[in-house]
């Protein structure tokens, strides 16, 4: 796990150093994708929420969905969609955590859902933000139904 972590830190500082330009022949596609492997191998759950949550990550998600599941990062699978463009996904997730249909895992420092001192309530209006957060920045002109509402 170690040398896992030391892979996924250089990679992300590579990223970082890079920024929007690419190199000719880089994949950033492949790093992205690999990173968030790393990042879920290491149980990193900060880290992997800091890269789906990062606006023009290229991770595939195809290729990281199963996984994160069975991870339990729903937040971060969640972000993920969002920044792809799958908004309707997104808020299906947050809004199955804030009901309770889903669950994230134990919860690292630094994790979205950590910390939350309140309890149930704090995390639902903390999920329920996210949402809201979410369709307002989709713009003008996008919709999105929900089945969920909080009491």
């Amino acid at each position: 796990e170690g040398a896992k972590r030391l892979v996924a830190e250089f990679l992300r500082d590579r990223r970082a150093e890079r920024g929007e330009g690419e190199s000719e022949g880089e994949s950033r596609d492949g790093v992205d994708t690999l990173l968030c492997h790393l990042w879920l191998d290491c149980g990193e759950a900060k880290a992997l929420e800091a890269l789906c949550g990062e606006a023009g990550n290229e991770v595939c998600v195809e290729a990281v969905e199963g996984r994160m599941r069975e991870a339990g990062r729903i937040h971060a699978l969640a972000l993920l969609r969002e920044n792809t463009g799958n908004l309707l996904g997104a808020c299906e997730l947050w809004c199955g955590l804030a009901d309770g249909k889903r669950t994230e895992v134990e919860l690292r420092e630094g994790s979205f859902l950590s910390g939350l001192a309140g309890g149930e309530e704090e995390r639902q209006r903390k999920l329920v933000g996210e949402v809201a957060r979410a369709v307002a920045a989709a713009g003008k002109g996008s919709a999105c139904a929900l089945s969920w509402l909080p009491r």
